[in-house]
């Protein structure tokens, strides 16, 4: 049975991150590059300056992330990509480097709701041994359905109740 490598890659609106998981439950690296110094003059997220920020940094996060997991291009079965919401410019950054990467290494690409993202982070219930000094706390065991998942993200807080997957009910936002 050969094990499933995927790299995430999100970068909805301030924080530009990649993680490596593999069978999506163990958590093989995860590197976030925040921009919390950068907005803090302003009292908030400035959209052009956090797209910018992305492009700075988006090609290191990606080369961190896989040097962490001790993975290389041959290893990544595919590309997962936070598409929507967020904001605009923050997300393009995010996808074009990761249609990019797919085009360039002959990967599928799949993009992601972002907030779908969050409820789903809570199956990854493993460190891989390499990173077992993550400071994450992941859940001891996976999401049973039905469940009732609630998502606070900034603008995009959400609670959905999930049959299975794919199959779920927007309850509230």
């Amino acid at each position: 049975l050969d094990l499933m490598i995927i790299l995430g890659i999100e970068s909805s609106c301030d924080e530009t991150a990649a993680a490596i998981v593999e069978d999506g439950r163990i958590l093989l690296s995860n590197v976030v590059q925040s921009q919390v110094d950068i907005h803090a003059t302003y009292g908030g997220v400035v959209p052009e300056i956090a797209a910018r920020s992305h492009i700075e940094v988006i090609n290191p996060v990606i080369n961190q992330a896989m040097a962490e997991a001790k993975v290389s291009w041959d290893n990544i079965d595919a590309i997962a990509v936070a598409n929507a919401p967020g904001l605009i410019g923050s997300l393009l950054v995010g996808c074009l480097a990761a249609a990019t990467l797919a085009k360039l290494h002959n990967k599928p690409l799949y993009p992601v709701h972002h907030v779908e993202g969050h409820i789903y982070a809570n199956f990854i219930t493993e460190h891989a041994t390499s990173s077992s000094a993550s400071p994450l706390a992941l859940p001891s065991a996976q999401p049973t359905f039905p469940m009732l998942a609630l998502a606070v993200s900034g603008l995009h807080s959400q609670l959905v109740l999930f049959q299975d997957h794919g199959d779920y009910r927007l309850l509230g936002q």
